[in-house]
């Protein structure tokens, strides 16, 4: 497949676009160019930029959502950019409404998505789901081992935080496992009963 550079470079993250392919749905098709990171001489894919088969050119959400890919991966040294949420980096978005809140994920078991078919390249894992205490639905596409284990669980921090106060007086964190996803919730030290909250 010929391929396109089409974008920025900053050290050694590159963005190029792959040869389109066409989806022939009566109702939704279009023509969509893959947009890949290359990093460390790996390529990586983002997302595909749509073409729209009615002279109008790129549909201006899938461009402006891509172009706020491009940046944040250039920003963050190609680590993971944000689909959709409140919070642009996952790791302050999980100490903030799990750790400090104590909220819990509505679906635990299905938050984490592996994609590793050669069609990705070096790919990536998707990090989405909501929360069963407060509206707050994310989605980040994470390139980043590193990060990646702190989203599932084992590199998060309570420095700093209100969660460090409570645990200093005694409350414990409880780490369910959930294929590969860790859920966190407070246990007490009088009664070592669960909560979701910190009153």
């Amino acid at each position: 497949m010929p391929e396109i550079n089409v974008g920025s470079t900053a050290g050694m993250i590159t963005f190029i676009e792959k040869a389109p392919w066409e989806d022939k749905s009566l109702f939704i098709g279009d023509t969509y160019y893959p947009t890949y990171m290359v990093k460390d001489g790996v390529e990586y894919f983002v997302m595909n930029r749509a073409k729209s088969e009615s002279g109008q050119g790129v549909y201006p959400v899938p461009s402006a959502q891509l172009e706020s890919a491009k940046a944040t991966l250039i920003a963050n040294g190609g680590r993971h950019f944000k689909l959709h949420g409140f919070y642009d980096d996952p790791a302050d978005m999980l100490r903030e409404i799990m750790l400090e809140r104590g909220c819990t994920f509505t679906e635990p078991e299905d938050i984490f998505i592996v994609c590793d078919s050669p069609f990705y390249g070096g790919g990536f894992t998707d990090f989405h789901g909501n929360w069963n205490e407060v509206s707050g639905a994310f989605h980040y596409r994470i390139y980043d081992k590193a990060l990646l284990d702190t989203c599932r669980g084992s590199g998060l921090t309570t420095a700093g935080t209100a969660l460090e106060e409570v645990l200093a007086l005694g409350w414990k964190i409880d780490r369910a496992h959930f294929e590969g996803s860790v859920v966190m919730q407070l246990l007490c030290p009088e009664c070592g009963k669960k909560v979701r909250h910190v009153g």
